[in-house]
């Protein structure tokens, strides 16, 4: 991943030379082969180039072309459609080829791209800054945007080189990181400092004398739908679409290599990349596991069974403690760790680099862009289709090792509560009687627990307090206990979690298709692909995510539900198309590989000096956490051992979480 930079004089007066050079050096970790600066008029352009693609190796940046000038981080991977149309040698890079498009067809060039990008153009002729981000936001863009100055990075700590751009942190992205409830619904605009923003994904910016101008230029399709002629038909689809993904992410100039934690996608990935390089090359598809050397998280044996197919130069990586990389991470992450280890990802990727390999590959998010069709329930339950619903939940009860009752309670009450919520009686009532006629449950347990959600809690109460039963106790807008609450009143946190908790619990999908669209728009995601990619990017490493391929997505989503699930197995379509492709032990399992034993093992064992300092730096969290609950909340924690058992109790479990992100907290505040 390189890196691009930029400014924009709003009011005629340029920042220097140098401090757009203080703003390439910032993260010029990101391109060590070359770095340039183009400097305009009223607006500069860097670069800092990591080469990767053939094409690249003797690519220049910033480019400058018929009045207007580029500067790209960018993979596109419709190439060749895009060389027709626009007239183009095989041989013209990728950021060349962007600025055609550009000149070609202007502010809607975004919408001919599939791959990953952000770029900003100058356009001289019209005076405007024209920048745009890939579907996914699998490549970061950053920028400042006040009345004198614009100005663009791919990271933050490059605006922060600027001396006109604030540092200010925003007290209420801290709180809403502490809580953790970014949640479906999270803002995908907002970073943890007050003046500086994410362009979002799939969306478009364009600056110039009126002002900025914001536009999204891509949606998935609810509205497209797929019908092809058989089971075999759809099997075969995916497996070219697949293919594909993965054929377009291994143009690379240097070795390839690709995560591997013996899952169904990350092996689904690098079986399908070790078989396509077989065909076009004798070298080796590298591979790397993360080796937590506990019974808990042994995946070896699957991983094994990927290895056995040979073409795979394999590399076992010691897994580290959670904070065993903090200060490190912290020197090239701007904002507050989201995800869950970031320290194994950072040991993968030194790993990588240490074997000269600058591309890899990563099966991340293959839920989400899959599906594990748990939508079709909702669906079956909409459409009255009750008999094929019970068997569904059945086949998913058993296959998953879960019990019947637990997916009755979370799909079929879900739905008769919200039936009756909206004044759906006669429907309400009707559905209860199939139920119940169906299965061995009541017909006057799903009448009262249907009914429940719906009671206020203190006539709950009385109810329970006539028959002898416990109280209810009102749930709490925020599960954190650790919290504040004079920090949490000030921010308008609990208002804010309480509008999550309430259009969380307001979403009952109608179709399957409508629950993948919403999975595929969680704002998590861009967290999860900048996180990771800024860890990658400080090794050299270009991250490649074949589950983000657009045309993948697309072709997933546009299903029929029953190719994402049927007879309980879920994410069916997949399983089916890697028939020949994968062993048949990991192409149907049922489980995946847990974070967390190894996490809350490292965290209380090995990083508990690393704890006991960060959780009592008292001048730093006390304005944001209840210290005294906090000190509480932790001694518990270390007096449950074994650890790697912690996430069998989900209490337990999030106060883990919680006292991780209070520990996080203070290394990013002191850093």
């Amino acid at each position: 991943m390189s890196a691009i930079v930029g400014t924009l004089s709003l009011d005629g007066d340029l920042p220097t030379r140098a401090a757009v050079s203080a703003m390439l050096d910032r993260v010029g970790h990101r391109g060590p082969d070359a770095s340039a600066l183009w400097l305009g008029g009223t607006a500069t352009l860097g670069h800092a180039m990591l080469r990767t693609t053939p094409e690249a190796l003797h690519e220049t940046q910033p480019f400058a072309h018929a009045e207007h000038v580029i500067t790209a981080d960018a993979r596109i991977d419709n190439r060749t459609e895009l060389l027709a149309a626009l007239d183009l040698p095989q041989s013209t890079p990728d950021s060349y080829l962007l600025l055609a498009a550009y000149i070609r067809w202007g502010t809607t060039c975004p919408e001919q791209l599939i791959g990953d990008f952000a770029f900003a153009i100058w356009d001289e002729r019209a005076q405007r800054l024209f920048c745009a981000r890939d579907h996914f936001g699998v490549r970061p863009f950053y920028y400042h945007h006040s009345a004198r100055l614009f100005a663009f990075g791919s990271e933050i700590k490059a605006l922060l080189a600027l001396p006109e751009v604030p540092a200010d942190l925003d007290a209420f992205q801290i709180g809403v990181y502490l809580a953790d409830i970014l949640g479906f619904y999270g803002d995908t605009e907002s970073t943890c400092y007050r003046h500086i923003r994410r362009l979002p994904p799939a969306t478009w910016l364009m600056i110039d004398k009126d002002g900025a101008r914001q536009q999204r230029y891509w949606q998935p399709d609810l509205t497209h739908e797929i019908r092809l002629e058989s089971d075999a038909a759809y099997a075969e689809a995916f497996r070219t679409h697949f293919e594909e993904a993965v054929r377009c992410r291994l143009r690379s100039a240097y070795p390839v290599g690709s995560l591997l934690s013996g899952g169904l996608d990350s092996s689904a990935v690098a079986c399908t990349a070790r078989n396509l390089l077989k065909q076009t090359t004798s070298a080796s598809l590298y591979t790397f596991y993360s080796d937590a050397q506990l019974p808990e998280r042994d995946e070896s044996a699957y991983v094994q069974m990927v290895l056995a197919g040979g073409g795979i130069a394999h590399t076992n990586v010691p897994e580290p403690s959670p904070f065993g990389a903090v200060d490190a991470l912290f020197a090239y992450q701007d904002e507050l760790l989201r995800t869950t280890n970031p320290s194994v990802f950072w040991a993968l990727y030194e790993s990588a680099h240490a074997q000269g390999v600058r591309v890899l590959l990563d099966g991340d998010d293959g839920d989400t862009t899959v599906s594990h069709g748990t939508g079709y329930l909702y669906e079956l339950m909409h459409t009255n289709q009750w008999q094929t619903f019970i068997a569904e939940t059945s086949a998913l009860a058993a296959h998953f090792n879960n019990s019947y009752k637990w997916y009755l309670n979370r799909y079929t009450l879900t739905y008769l509560t919200d039936r009756l919520q909206h004044g759906h009686l006669r429907r309400w009532f009707a559905d209860i009687r199939a139920v119940a006629s169906l299965t061995d449950t009541s017909f006057a347990r799903l009448v009262r627990k249907s009914n429940t959600p719906l009671l206020p809690p203190p006539l709950l109460n009385s109810w329970r307090r006539l028959r002898g039963g416990e109280l209810l106790e009102a749930a709490p807008d925020i599960v954190n206990p650790t919290i504040a609450s004079q920090f949490a009143a000030a921010i308008g946190l609990n208002d804010h979690a309480r509008t999550l908790n309430q259009a969380q619990a307001a979403f009952i999908p109608r179709t399957e298709r409508e629950q993948h669209r919403r999975d595929l728009l969680g704002a998590g995601h861009q967290h999860v692909l900048e996180e990771n990619g800024h860890a990658a990017a400080a090794w050299h490493i270009e991250t490649r995510h074949p589950f983000r391929d657009k045309r993948l997505v697309e072709f997933c989503l546009a299903l029929p539900p029953t190719q994402k699930l049927r007879h309980g197995w879920s994410r069916r379509i997949l399983r089916v198309a890697m028939e020949t492709v994968l062993p048949p032990a990991i192409q149907w399992r049922t489980d995946k590989t847990d974070f967390t034993p190894s996490i809350n093992q490292g965290m209380f064992v090995v990083d508990k000096p690393f704890l006991d300092a960060r959780l009592h730096d008292h001048a730093i969290l006390e304005p944001y956490l209840d210290m005294p609950k906090l000190y509480e909340i932790y001694a518990e924690l270390l007096a449950s051992a074994p650890y790697t058992r912690l996430h069998l109790l989900p209490a337990r479990e999030y106060w883990a979480r919680s006292v991780r992100r209070a520990a996080t907290l203070a290394a990013w505040l002191r850093r």
